[in-house]
This record gives C-alpha cells, sequence and structure tokens, in this order.
C-alpha cells in the first residue's frame, strides 16, 4: 500500500471534530503531522489549565463538588494537574493563569436551581453528508423561567481590550458552538435558543443568539473543510507573522516541525 493510498484511507475513514477542522484552517503542516503521521501531541500549561477548570465545573453541575469546594479543588490540583510549562512570553504567565482561575472560583456564582439540566460533557456521534462527526457540548442547560434551551461553552482564554481581536476571537468559538447547536438538534431534539460563552478568566458571559443560517453558513464550512482536507496534496504550512507566536510557543507539533524557525 503506498503512502498516498494509506492516507486516503485514513482520512476517508476518519471521525472529525471542530477542533481537527480548524487546525487544518490554522496550518495544513500541522494537521498532516497530526493526523496523518500521528505524531504525540505535546501537552502545555494552557490545555491543562482548560482541563483543570472544566473538571471542577463538571464536578460542580454534576452535584460532587459544591460552591465552598471549589476553591480547595482548584488549589490543590493546580500544581498536581498543571505539569507542562507556559509560553516564555509573557514572563509569568503560570503566575497570571493561577491567579485568574483562583480569583474566579473565590468569587463563583452560579444559581443551578434556575436551571434544568439537559447534559453535561455527551459525546455526540452525528453524521452530516455521510461524513461521521464527534463534539462533546460542556453543558446543555434549560432555563427553568423562559424555557429556553441554552448551550453553555467554557472558554479559558481572556477577552482584551482590544474590540477587533475579542470580536476575531468570539466568531471563532461562534462556529464550534454552532455545530454542537446542530448536532444536538438532530442527535437529541433538543433545539438550542441561546449560545452563552463563559470567559472563564474574565469571569465574563458572552450571549449569542442562534442564527439558523449562520448555522448553514458554518455546516457548509465543515463540509468544504473536509473537501479541502481530501484533495490537499501539498500541506503547506502557515508561516505567517500572525502565526508564529501559536507556531513557536503553542503548537502541539512544535517538536516535530522542521518549518517553525
Amino acid at each position: 500500500m503506498t503512502t498516498d493510498t494509506f492516507s486516503d484511507m485514513i482520512i476517508n475513514n476518519m471521525i472529525f471534530s471542530y477542533s481537527n477542522l480548524s487546525s487544518f484552517t490554522n496550518c495544513r503542516f500541522m494537521w498532516k503531522l497530526t493526523y496523518l503521521d500521528c505524531n504525540e501531541r505535546l501537552a502545555n500549561g494552557f490545555s491543562q489549565f482548560g482541563n483543570l477548570v472544566h473538571t471542577a465545573l463538571e464536578l460542580f453541575f454534576k452535584g460532587e463538588l459544591e460552591v465552598w469546594d471549589l476553591v480547595n479543588y482548584y488549589t490543590e490540583n493546580f500544581d498536581r494537574q498543571i505539569t507542562e510549562s507556559f509560553p516564555t512570553y509573557p514572563v509569568g504567565m503560570r503566575d497570571s493563569y493561577y491567579q485568574d482561575g483562583l480569583t474566579f472560583f473565590e468569587n463563583f456564582k452560579f444559581d443551578k436551581s434556575k436551571y434544568e439540566i439537559l447534559g453535561i460533557e455527551d459525546n455526540l456521534h452525528p453524521i452530516y453528508r455521510g461524513q461521521k462527526f464527534i463534539a462533546k457540548p460542556d453543558i446543555v442547560l434549560k432555563n427553568k423561567s423562559n424555557k429556553n434551551n441554552i448551550l453553555l461553552d467554557y472558554k479559558t482564554s481572556k477577552l482584551g481590550a482590544n474590540k477587533k481581536y475579542n470580536e476575531k476571537k468570539i466568531e471563532g468559538y461562534r462556529k464550534q458552538l454552532e455545530l454542537y447547536a446542530y448536532f444536538l438538534w438532530t442527535e437529541k431534539d433538543i433545539e438550542i435558543d441561546k449560545i452563552f460563552l463563559w470567559f472563564i478568566r474574565n469571569n465574563e458571559f458572552v450571549e449569542l443568539d442562534v442564527d439558523r443560517l449562520k448555522i448553514m453558513d458554518t455546516l457548509d464550512w465543515a463540509t468544504k473543510t473536509i473537501e479541502d482536507i481530501k484533495v490537499e496534496e501539498n500541506w503547506e504550512p502557515n508561516n505567517s507573522k500572525e502565526n508564529e507566536y501559536f507556531c513557536k510557543q503553542i503548537c502541539s507539533m512544535r517538536n516535530f516541525c522542521e518549518y517553525k524557525n
């Protein structure tokens, strides 16, 4: 079996996710190293911090941790779970993330009594236009007062002072949550009315309306991206100036990438 035929077999049998598709959009060479060459991904402090926060919130919503348990859980597990380094620039990033997380949990407020929990970290396995996908929404809630179904997603990146930067970040997340909203409808017959992004390090909610036309645009983007993956031959790296920080400091394939410098 030739390498090309083997790669085609992998792609044709692949189960796609938003992370998979956005990786291809960001850097095609990174995608090849990850999904075709199957190199072991490098963890980093960002991903481990995100996992810690997600786990704490999952345990809270499942009733396994109470509000007053969250600070202790966070402080006891921070050094235990976050074993990888953060980028060297800006200086002090590990301490900054620790303090943001601590502030969030010290001031944590969420009245669960106002909501019915419809799902927590449920795996979805939808098929769209013959293509298999996987999705794992953080939490789905029903507001008891107005009966709205809410898709709530935790984000550990931080909103900044630059409005255009924030808007670009939020639009990227919108795609992810629009896919999840569509898959919740087709898999679980749950029609999402509102999308909430919970920016943990700002302790700020961003509310997004569910726009069915935008969902169709996002589904078209997913389909087109998969088509592009199937015909890709060159696997060019993203060497743009805008991608330099990600490439050198964050990319999970940075130890295998011949282009990173």
